[in-house]
């Protein structure tokens, strides 16, 4: 692995925030230098409230999932093939991962309430646009983190029996 993926990969919740707020810093400067707020308003006009409401029940899904694989990795935390994820110095990081899911989820649909409350065609509020789409980034690398933690908890659990457990 090359050195400039290190921050990725031993501290990934911490890079994640690295990325959004670089997204972020650049949707800034894009909207306030470029007259990207045109460009956003221009796209948003007719659909803001149709993809606040789509956001809002995806998000609101997408918790419900989180919030029982969570429940489900539990009841199988004790299962003997767990074992070895258990005495890891990552078992905090397994649930530190989900549990950032889950506000990010949250979170956004918070945003999304707020948008499709106060985001609106004849008066559009830039914040909630860009922290919108900071939040649907944050989530989307959170719930990747969370299915790829969960891939690998499956392939522990499922692997064929090479020896009685």
């Amino acid at each position: 692995m090359t050195r400039r993926f290190v921050i990725w990969n031993r501290t990934p919740l911490v890079a994640d925030w690295y990325v959004v707020l670089a997204v972020v810093a650049a949707l800034v400067v894009w909207t306030w230098c470029f007259d990207g707020s045109d460009y956003i308003d221009k796209t948003l006009e007719g659909i803001r409230v149709s993809i606040y409401r789509v956001t809002m029940g995806i998000a609101a899904s997408l918790l419900g999932f989180s919030l029982t694989v969570m429940s489900v990795v539990l009841g199988f935390s004790s299962y003997k093939r767990l074992a070895i994820v258990r005495k890891s110095k990552h078992y905090r990081t397994v649930w530190r991962t989900f549990f950032a899911a889950v506000h990010a989820l949250g979170l956004l649909l918070l945003c999304a309430f707020l948008a499709l409350v106060f985001d609106r065609e004849e008066r559009p509020v830039l914040v909630l646009e860009v922290a919108y789409a900071a939040l649907c980034l944050l989530a989307g690398l959170r719930l990747y983190r969370s299915v790829w933690i969960l891939r690998r908890l499956v392939d522990l659990i499922a692997k064929p029996n090479t020896q009685t457990d």
